[in-house]
């Protein structure tokens, strides 16, 4: 079975992936502003769009603005990909502080998707918040 590269993307409309994709690469250039009104404006063509959700909340607005994005992204968890689910999982455990989970999440998205350069960049994210410098700089480098 071969596996997918990249964790898909599930909305209805081409006009909502196009704008998550350009808040995506916004939020790769640290244009948080440009990228919040691009996921904004994706989940205005289709408000099922739980990445966009998810990626909105890292694009600032308080905790409270955070917190209800990831609220909105995990309460369409059963509309999306195993992919996504496992990402907003894995940011759902990170924001409840379940160090357990996290890393259970973190396991599942690095062996489902090995491939995925954000996942890696997640990877070594995490590992950096938790000291692990050897791992955070192998994840950085493999991405």
């Amino acid at each position: 079975m071969a596996q997918v590269k990249e964790i898909p993307i599930t909305t209805l409309s081409r006009k909502a992936l196009d704008l998550f994709l350009s808040g995506r690469n916004q939020l790769d250039v640290a244009d948080a502003e440009a990228a919040q009104n691009l996921f904004e404006k994706a989940v205005l063509k289709d408000p099922d769009f739980a990445m966009a959700y998810l990626l909105r909340l890292y694009s600032g607005g308080g905790y409270n603005v955070c917190r209800q994005n990831l609220d909105k992204a995990v309460s369409l968890i059963n509309k999306i990909s195993v992919g996504e689910k496992l990402m907003i999982l894995y940011e759902q455990a990170s924001a409840d502080g379940t160090g357990q989970k996290q890393k259970q999440y973190l396991d599942e998205l690095l062996n489902s998707f090995p491939s995925d350069n954000r996942v890696q960049v997640s990877a070594g994210w995490n590992y950096l918040s938790f000291g692990d410098f050897p791992k955070a700089i192998f994840y950085f480098t493999k991405a």
